[in-house]
């Protein structure tokens, strides 16, 4: 974790290696389901990663489809370029990556 923190180059070569194991459509569909009016959101759901003690895991997965859609903000509250929350329904974590389409285009 403390090496994506710093590195910003391994957040974008953990979305590579993603995107790579889907065979390299996970980025269009990414980018075109963000820059579609009618769907424009994504909520995903990694099978075996849905615990609180697996936080990180879920911070690295959030990353690597973050920064295929383009450069992650940083979060002010918490000093990152991510920020966790915890549903009080649920124990599941969500994980944000702050990763917005610049000028209708990823970068």
């Amino acid at each position: 974790m403390q090496a994506l923190e710093y590195k910003s180059f391994l957040r974008f070569k953990i979305g590579k290696i993603l995107d790579d194991l889907c065979g390299n459509q996970l980025q269009p569909l990414l980018i075109k389901t963000l820059l579609n009016r009618a769907q424009g959101a994504l909520l995903i759901s990694a099978e075996g990663i849905d615990d609180v003690a697996q936080a990180e895991e879920m911070v690295k997965l959030a990353t690597a489809v973050a920064h295929l859609i383009g450069r992650s903000n940083y979060d002010a509250m918490s000093g990152q370029y991510y920020a966790r929350s915890w549903s009080k329904t649920s124990t599941t974590p969500t994980v944000i990556c702050a990763s917005p389409p610049r000028n209708g285009t990823a970068q």
